[in-house]
């Protein structure tokens, strides 16, 4: 009988791609504090600049509309020539929170500084530079960066007490200075990453730590087996008036907030592909305090 291993040996549960949560950022092209377009999936919003906010749980769409077809057939019936137009790419987003920057979108036109709306006419002429950022299941990035876009259709405002007032637009991407309608960073990291060896067993090295108030201190976080790198490890704090933590890489800092009570320390959880360690965290005032 023929080996037929190969039908089920290349599948790897571990690169199965959920977007957990997202985030979408809209700059007009003539905002002199627009930033420079992302080149990678590690990629952060400058100082001050806010997403859209939620969405609904519709999720974002990226669309493809292929553009027309052209056949030729000969004089027997057979097609000769067959190809189709570039077409153009589409992403949909239904806001429904009332931030200024999905409002300003869907109605064509810039807020007053009291927030008011002025519209004289149903024209979507603005271009924007948009930025989508995704989480995966595990916490890694994806940033889709679109260079030039503007909306190319609107869902209709429905004002009824048992609605959200949404922000339903679609944004029709042309290709930027560079020649791209969008780019697409870090969905194959996982793979390049070599994930396909997935997690085992997470470690803290040390295992426990004591911190003052006020003061850090640190451990750092090994994936076993060694062939599974390349994971985004992600923290957080039992209790984050006792401790609050950041995470650089396999390295965890751990603040100091107030003191725990004796034999009751603050755990602090790590997490990445499906494994977690948790280390307990003792939080002690300062000598003399």
């Amino acid at each position: 009988m023929a080996d037929t291993s190969y039908i089920t040996s290349g599948n790897n549960a571990q690169l199965v791609k959920l977007i957990k949560d997202y985030a979408l950022f809209l700059w007009r092209l003539d905002d002199p504090s627009r930033p420079d377009m992302p080149d990678s999936e590690n990629w952060t919003p400058p100082q001050g600049a806010r997403p859209v906010g939620y969405n609904s749980e519709d999720g974002a769409v990226l669309h493809p509309e292929p553009g027309d077809e052209t056949e030729i057939k000969a004089h027997n019936g057979d097609i000769v020539v067959s190809e189709q137009d570039p077409g153009y790419w589409t992403l949909q987003i239904p806001g429904i929170e009332c931030r200024q920057s999905i409002a300003e979108a869907y109605f064509g036109v810039k807020a007053d500084d009291d927030g008011s709306f002025h519209v004289r006419d149903a024209a979507a002429n603005v271009e924007y530079m948009a930025v989508l950022a995704c989480l995966d299941q595990y916490g890694n990035p994806i940033v889709l960066p679109i260079g030039r876009c503007k909306v190319s259709d609107r869902d209709d405002m429905t004002l009824v007490s048992t609605e959200a007032v949404t922000f339903n637009v679609t944004l029709r991407m042309f290709k930027a200075a560079d020649g791209y309608m969008f780019h697409v960073y870090g969905l194959l990291a996982a793979e390049r990453a070599g994930l396909a060896t997935a997690i085992q067993s997470l470690t803290a090295t040390p295992a426990t730590l004591s911190v003052q108030t006020g003061r850090t201190g640190t451990f750092t976080v090994t994936a076993t087996p060694a062939s599974a790198a390349g994971w985004t490890f992600a923290a957080s704090s039992g209790d984050e008036t006792k401790a609050t933590v950041a995470v650089n890489g396999s390295t965890v800092t751990v603040t100091g907030k107030t003191a725990t009570e004796n034999g009751k320390p603050v755990n602090v959880t790590v997490t990445a592909g499906g494994k977690s360690v948790a280390v307990p965290v003792t939080v002690t005032a300062p000598a003399g305090a």
